[in-house]
């Protein structure tokens, strides 16, 4: 995995960092599932591409604003439908702040997954995106 947990009071900070912004934001997904469903999260990083193909178009004014929409997503599905994404297939336009491509999403009892932690929201206290051809880094804060 390319994140990393940070302290932050009584929420969750998380920085990643990748080669590629489609790498770092599938990691900062994977970050936000393994805070909502604990080590039991990696049953979903193992499970393969399950469920039908749903498409995803972002385009927000800034790469940071793309990251929280991006993880408000994954949160509003998981909490509001029970559903979780067992992979991506998205290419991320980081100069244009656009995100493009499909989640794979299922059922979380499909595959023995129950909430461990109630997250309120992702923040936008500390929201930092910056990437390059080279790199990405991200980071954000989860409110538990």
């Amino acid at each position: 995995m390319t994140y990393r947990f940070t302290d932050h009071t009584a929420d969750y900070g998380v920085e990643v960092y990748a080669f590629t912004a489609e790498e770092a934001f599938c990691d900062a997904a994977r970050a936000l599932y393994e805070i909502l469903y604990g080590k039991n999260a990696a049953v979903l990083f193992r499970a393969g591409h399950q469920g039908a193909p749903a498409p995803v178009r972002m385009e927000e004014g800034t790469l940071a604003d793309l990251l929280h929409a991006w993880l408000s997503l994954h949160l509003d599905r998981c909490v509001q439908d029970r559903r979780v994404a067992s992979g991506w297939r998205i290419r991320v336009d980081f100069r244009r702040a656009r995100l493009e491509g499909e989640i794979y999403m299922t059922e979380a009892a499909k595959l023995g997954l129950t909430l461990e932690r109630e997250v309120k929201a992702v923040t936008y206290h500390d929201l930092r995106a910056q990437a390059s051809l080279e790199k990405t880094t991200l980071h954000y804060i989860v409110d538990v």
